[in-house]
């Protein structure tokens, strides 16, 4: 897949929607809308956006506490409401935050991938350069050997061959080799010079640095917020007004939280808008002065897989390929001197430098052809701004969603667990039970006064008379006819009540 060029980049709606952003400051000043990682007015604006969020965070919470300070004071009516309304609400406000936090893992895996994919194709460039530069010391070093053994090949011709116009037109085949290594080593250093540079390595250690902490922060965040969700719904069904008051407490908290967050993925999501839109921009603010601009565009399109050093490699290749011709010919010119083993093994070692310089130009030509990078830079740009953008964008759309739902759910478990304090549970009882006091028999609200028949008593309403759930019969009572005893508070009141 590295060896044939993927295509061009393009770039998504998203990129052009985030764009469009207005790109101001604290102070409200417009600022450039073009990416940049040094430009302080320009990350301003990106705090911006995140401060638009904090500050709407502050408000929010400033309303709740009005609100829930106005329903705690607030004097409780005698008339029961009903709360099947509010328990609706809650129960539908939940699986909306339960939904949105779902689309929020899915984005939060995204980014990572994404991000991931930079990371990787970020790294492989790296790798490539590295490899190329490699390449170029060999050949350095290979030339530098060659250049020594040639110098000793050049010391044996002057003093072994005694034909003073041999020896010099053989001395001057060798120096012209020389000059032709010379410039194989110089058109390798000129690739050297377009290719080295370090800020490569400053981004790719920064993005693996920060992104396992982002993603764990995102997970933790959106976690908690789900097990609140789960927690209202638990206390909801069950009325507990414990657990409601519990997530109202933790859920403020968690609620300045998720408005924070979606705060810097905006933020995160105009930055990436602005990379997106135009990132040969970046690249080029990025890339060593001394690139040409031939050999970045070369880069960047990709539209010969021969270039950028086409040239280079083919004058570097012609150069040695006339080294070896014209060290052939001195030797062929030096032969019938009979200057023994020492010149052989000269060049021999000479034959094998060649040899290995050619193979490493050849793999030079091969390593920093644009196929490379220029595949490297399409994927990275692909995770980016197909993949963490994406993922960015979800994330800050599920922030707010899920702000304005715990929100409202936080208002309702309030008011809920206030009218679940009004309920009343009755809990059955055995009025058969001879030591349950029971109720003197007058009416409410007036003195007791003694009859003068005590079984002509007017018992207008028997509490003896209730039927009890779960007994086997009702026992029927009459007025003026007690069968049991009353209790003793009763008999100190009434002693003339018998048995």
């Amino acid at each position: 897949m590295l060896n044939s060029v993927i295509g061009q980049y393009e770039k998504l709606w998203l990129a052009d929607f985030f764009h469009r952003f207005p790109h101001v400051n604290f102070t409200w000043p417009w600022a450039d809308s073009h990416f940049s990682s040094v430009n302080i007015p320009y990350f301003h604006t990106l705090l911006f956006w995140t401060g638009v969020f904090v500050g709407w965070a502050v408000i929010i919470q400033l309303l709740m506490f009005l609100y829930i300070c106005c329903i705690c004071c607030k004097k409780k009516k005698k008339k029961h409401r009903e709360v099947k309304c509010i328990r609706c609400f809650m129960a539908i406000f939940i699986f909306v935050c339960a939904g949105s936090l779902a689309v929020g893992f899915y984005g939060n895996e995204e980014t990572n991938r994404g991000m991931t994919k930079f990371i990787t194709h970020l790294k492989s460039t790296t790798g490539t350069i590295r490899g190329s530069l490699s390449t170029i010391d060999t050949i350095d070093q290979l030339s530098t050997r060659i250049t020594h053994n040639v110098a000793e090949v050049k010391y044996i011709f002057h003093s072994s061959i005694k034909n003073k116009t041999v020896s010099r037109d053989a001395i001057e085949l060798i120096e012209k080799f020389v000059y032709n290594t010379k410039q194989m080593r110089d058109y390798c250093s000129f690739i050297r010079q377009q290719t080295e540079h370090n800020r490569l390595d400053t981004i790719s250690a920064l993005t693996t640095l920060v992104e396992p902490y982002r993603w764990i922060a995102t997970l933790s965040l959106f976690s908690v917020h789900a097990l609140i969700s789960l927690l209202l719904l638990i206390g909801m069904l069950t009325c507990s007004r414990c657990l409601l008051i519990f997530c109202v407490l933790f859920g403020c908290l968690a609620l300045m939280l998720i408005w924070i967050g979606g705060g810097l993925y905006l933020g995160t999501a105009v930055d990436f808008g602005d990379l997106c839109v135009n990132p040969d921009n970046y690249v080029k603010q990025q890339t060593s002065a001394n690139m040409e601009a031939k050999v970045l565009n070369a880069y960047l399109k990709c539209t010969d897989l021969r270039e950028p050093f086409a040239e280079k490699y083919n004058a570097a290749l012609s150069a040695i390929v006339r080294a070896n011709s014209t060290l052939s010919e001195a030797l062929y010119m030096a032969s019938p001197y009979n200057m023994g083993i020492k010149l052989r093994s000269l060049v021999r070692k000479i034959r094998l430098e060649v040899t290995a310089a050619v193979s490493n130009v050849s793999l030079l030509n091969q390593i920093s052809g644009c196929s490379f990078i220029h595949n490297n830079y399409i994927n990275a740009l692909n995770g980016i701004c197909h993949q963490s953008l994406i993922g960015v964008a979800f994330m800050s759309l599920v922030c707010g969603i899920v702000g304005v739902a715990l929100t409202i759910n936080i208002c309702l478990a309030t008011r809920a667990s206030i009218l679940f304090a009004k309920s009343l549970v009755y809990y059955p009882v055995d009025d058969t039970d001879p030591f349950l006091p029971r109720p003197p028999p007058y009416s409410y609200g007036t003195l007791p006064t003694a009859p003068n028949d005590p079984f002509q008593v007017d018992v207008r309403r028997s509490y003896l008379s209730e039927s009890v759930a779960g007994s086997e019969e009702t026992v029927p009572r009459r007025p003026g006819q007690y069968t049991e005893s009353p209790p003793p508070a009763v008999s100190k009141l009434y002693p003339f009540v018998s048995h």
